[in-house]
C-alpha cells in the first residue's frame, strides 16, 4: 500500500478558477461548441458520452421521463451538433439504468447498465448489442441472488468487451470486483471475483491496456471501516499481475476512473476525505506500468470537490470532469479540469447555473475539444435533465 503523509495542496488553482456559466440549452459558441439537454418532466440523467467513428456521439443514462417503469436505461444517438438521431429506452416496472455506450468498430453500440426489473437478484448487470440504427441485436442478464452492479465497460483488442462493477451474491453480503470479458456474441469469456471475505471491494472503472490486459480501479475496505483507492492490472484472461492499494492519509479514499497514458502508465481521478466532515477533496494521480506513484495533486477548498472521470489528451495532458460546491454559482457546479503532462493547472471550469449540475464524463473529441455529459437543475425540461456539452480546446461552450 502507498500512503502518502504529506502532499501539495494547490487550493490554489481552484481559487483562481475561473467562472463559467452555461446559458441556455440551445447556445451557440465557437466552431463547435454547444450544450444540450434532454429529458421531460422527471429525473433524467446522462452518465457518460462518447464520440462514434464516422461524427456524432452516443450518450448512455436514464430516463424517469419516458420507457416502461420508474425509470429506464436510456440510450441517445446525436449528430455533430448535438441533435437528436434517435433514442431507445430498456427497462422494465422498476429501476433500469446504462452506465456507458461503447461504440463497436465495426458498427453498433454496446450498452452495459443494470436491472431491478428483471433477472435471476435483486439487481442484475444488463448488456445489449444495437445496431447503428439503435435495434436490439442481442440482450443478456447477468447476476445471482444478490444486488450485482455493471458499472464501467471497455471495448477488447480482439472483440468484444470487458466489463467491471461490485457482486454481493458470491460471500458474506459484502461487495468483491467483480469483472466479467464477453465476446461479440455476449458469450461470457471469463469471470473474475477478486476480494476480501468480511470486506467491501468494488471496481469502479475499467479501461483496456496497450499492448494487452486491462486495468481496473475502486476502493477496497480497511481496519476501522476505511477505505483505500484500489488498482489492479489483469492480463488478457483475467489473472492479477499486480494490485496496488493507496492511501491519501484520510479515513476514505475511493478511485473512480484510470485510463493508459501516451507515456505507458496511467492516469488516476480519485476523492479523498481528510477529518470528520462530508467534504471530499479532488485527488489526481499518475502511476508508472508497475502501479508505483509519480506525481499527484489535490484539489480542494471550504466545500466539496469530486471527480468522476479521467482522460488523456492528445499532447500528453489530462483532462478531468467532476463536482464542485466550492466555486460556481449553483448549491453544485459541474466542473471540468485541464492538467498537462506533468499536473500543472492549464484551465479549470465550474459550470452551471443556480441548482445542482454534475459533471459525469469527458473525453476528447477527434479534431479538437471535447465533449462531457452529466445532469442539470438549472434549466430544461424537468427536475433533472440529461446534459451534453460541446467545448472548445479551452473548455468554452459559448
Amino acid at each position: 500500500m502507498v500512503k502518502l503523509l504529506k502532499i501539495s495542496l494547490p487550493a490554489l488553482l481552484l481559487a483562481t478558477m475561473p467562472l463559467f456559466m452555461a446559458g441556455n440549452a440551445m447556445a451557440q459558441s465557437k466552431v463547435g461548441a454547444w450544450e444540450r439537454t434532454f429529458g421531460g418532466p422527471r429525473r433524467d440523467t446522462a452518465n457518460m458520452v462518447l464520440p462514434v467513428p464516422g461524427g456524432g456521439f452516443i450518450v448512455a443514462g436514464e430516463t424517469q421521463s419516458s420507457g416502461a417503469g420508474f425509470s429506464d436505461a436510456w440510450v441517445i444517438r446525436l449528430d455533430a451538433q448535438g441533435g437528436k438521431m434517435w433514442e431507445r429506452t430498456f427497462g422494465g416496472p422498476h429501476n433500469d439504468s446504462a452506465a456507458v455506450a461503447r461504440p463497436i468498430p465495426r458498427g453498433g453500440f454496446y450498452v452495459v447498465g443494470n436491472t431491478r426489473s428483471r433477472g435471476a437478484g435483486k439487481t442484475d448487470g444488463m448488456v445489449v448489442r444495437l445496431d447503428d440504427q439503435g435495434r436490439t441485436l442481442w440482450e443478456y442478464l447477468f447476476g445471482r441472488s444478490g444486488n450485482d452492479h455493471m458499472l464501467s465497460a471497455a471495448n477488447a483488442p480482439r472483440g468484444g468487451l470487458v466489463v467491471a462493477g461490485r457482486t454481493n451474491s458470491t460471500r458474506d453480503g459484502k461487495n468483491d470486483a467483480w469483472i466479467i470479458r464477453l465476446d461479440g456474441t455476449g458469450k461470457v469469456l471469463w469471470e473474475r471475483v477478486i476480494g476480501v471475505s468480511g470486506r467491501d471491494d468494488l471496481a469502479n472503472f475499467i479501461a483496456a491496456v496497450p499492448g494487452g490486459g486491462f486495468i481496473f480501479i475502486g476502493y477496497k475496505e480497511t481496519a476501522g471501516n476505511q477505505t483505500d483507492v484500489w488498482v489492479v492490472r489483469l492480463s488478457n484472461t483475467g489473472r492479477i499481475v499486480w494490485s496496488r492499494s493507496y492511501d491519501y492519509g484520510g479515513k476514505t479514499d475511493r478511485g473512480k476512473s484510470i485510463q493508459p497514458t501516451l507515456t505507458g502508465g496511467f492516469i488516476v481521478a480519485a476523492d479523498t476525505l481528510i477529518g470528520s466532515g462530508q467534504n471530499f477533496d479532488a485527488w489526481i494521480f499518475t502511476l508508472d506500468r508497475n502501479g508505483r506513484m509519480g506525481w499527484n495533486e489535490k484539489f480542494g477548498a471550504k466545500k466539496m470537490e469530486l471527480l468522476t472521470y479521467a482522460a488523456p489528451t492528445p499532447d500528453g495532458g489530462f483532462v478531468f470532469s467532476g463536482v464542485t460546491e466550492s466555486f460556481g454559482r449553483g448549491r453544485a457546479d459541474a466542473m471540468f479540469i485541464r492538467l498537462n503532462a506533468k499536473g500543472k493547472l492549464i484551465w479549470a471550469k465550474p459550470v452551471g447555473g443556480r441548482g445542482w449540475d454534475f459533471g459525469a464524463s469527458i473525453v476528447p473529441v477527434p479534431g479538437g475539444g471535447f465533449i462531457a455529459a452529466g445532469r442539470t437543475s438549472s434549466k430544461g425540461a424537468g427536475k433533472e435533465d440529461a446534459w451534453i456539452l460541446r467545448m472548445d480546446e479551452k473548455g468554452n461552450i459559448r
